[in-house]
């Protein structure tokens, strides 16, 4: 997925947006397979990742100020 949004020559912030959309809609996609076919998640895993809702939409808000203070070809180099 990196190397692909590479070669769009999208922006820091384009890029960012799509790779965490693409992995957020491929990991959600995958939790009916860990509940009813590979029976890796149970009523105590859900409520796990409920109550861990509030440190991501922190982890989240730290991203994104700190996305905006990393200039873009330092950015492009990194990745």
């Amino acid at each position: 997925m990196t190397l692909y949004l590479m070669v769009q020559i999208c922006d820091k912030r384009t890029f960012l947006a799509t790779a965490a959309g693409f992995f957020f809609a491929v990991n959600v996609a995958k939790v009916p397979l860990h509940i009813w076919y590979w029976r890796t998640m149970d009523i105590a895993a859900l409520a796990t990742a409920a109550v861990l809702i509030a440190p991501l939409l922190v982890g989240t808000a730290l991203g994104v100020g700190i996305a905006r203070l990393v200039p873009e070809k330092p950015f492009r180099f990194v990745v």
